[in-house]
């Protein structure tokens, strides 16, 4: 009976966070850069937004990700740093392959 119990409060669970998806409401986490969330829903950060498709529009052209890397970190381009609620500071890091790869899968121009 109480393994019933869990696996019905895990489905009613999942289902309420797939409606709020649905909806386009903004889970929690870290948004992706460019974006902010605002009124639990992700706005675009125009500043941050730019500074992405100028590396998209680089990609394109470059065709590399390591050509690409190089020139960020020649222009000391950064991820996006910010302060957990604990207090941890995070982000601020030079752009690794493996998550500009993951962004420009994802992020459309």
């Amino acid at each position: 009976m109480a393994q019933f119990e869990r696996e019905l409060i895990g489905d009613r669970v999942r289902d309420k966070i797939a409606a709020s998806k649905q909806k386009g409401m903004w889970m929690g986490g870290e948004p992706p850069l460019g974006y902010r969330v605002q009124d639990r829903k992700l706005a675009i950060v125009d500043s941050e937004a730019e500074i992405l498709r100028s590396i998209f529009r680089r990609y394109a052209e470059l065709g590399s990700v390591g050509l690409l890397r190089d020139e960020l970190e020649a222009q000391s381009v950064k991820s996006r740093s910010w302060t957990s609620a604990s207090g941890r500071l995070s982000g601020g890091k030079p752009f690794a392959p493996r998550s500009r790869r993951a962004n420009m899968a994802t992020i459309r121009l």
